[in-house]
């Protein structure tokens, strides 16, 4: 069997985010903590809660997977979703999701953009463990990747991004 390497280009990605955002008004933020607060029949919508504070995810979930790949030469599944949002509270989500084929919990490596501040947490074991948390994959009528956890200063988050549609993911530094 032969096993794709992908690359995790993520790093790169998150500090370009760095940049991006802006700061709600105060109306903005209570239509946000509101709509969050009240669970949505809607098989496609995102949200977030980072410290505390409810939001509802708007723009396009972007969304690849991968059977067979690897990380640090380890067999994996790989599950990646990206949400951009220029101009909204929340304005970048990017989440990967690592399940090993070998068992164990599913490790992953979550950035996101909201109000101007920038969180990341990542769970990679050969990679630079940063917050704490876990993560999961949930196929039904839409897959959503699920993280909750922590992020590098301590803020807490509950990040739910829905796929309408998911892509395989294109082989990166293949063997």
């Amino acid at each position: 069997m032969r096993a794709t390497t992908l690359r995790l280009t993520l790093p790169v990605v998150l500090f370009v985010a760095v940049s991006c955002g802006g700061r709600p008004s105060a109306s903005a933020s209570a239509t946000a903590r509101s709509a969050a607060a009240t669970p949505t029949s809607d098989p496609t919508s995102s949200a977030a809660v980072l410290d505390g504070t409810g939001y509802t995810l708007s723009g396009d979930v972007t969304c690849e997977h991968a059977d067979d790949g690897s990380i640090y030469d380890v067999p994996a599944a790989m599950w990646h979703a990206t949400l951009k949002a220029d101009g909204a509270t929340v304005s970048y989500v990017n989440l990967t999701i690592w399940q090993f084929k070998q068992g164990g919990p599913d490790q992953f490596s979550l950035g996101l953009q909201a109000g101007g501040v920038f969180h990341h947490a990542s769970t990679i074991k050969g990679a630079t463990l940063v917050g704490s948390g876990t993560a999961t994959v949930e196929r039904a009528a839409a897959t959503s990747l699920h993280a909750k956890g922590a992020d590098e200063k301590g803020v807490a988050f509950d990040v739910t991004l829905r796929c309408a549609k998911v892509t395989q993911a294109v082989e990166e530094g293949g063997r």
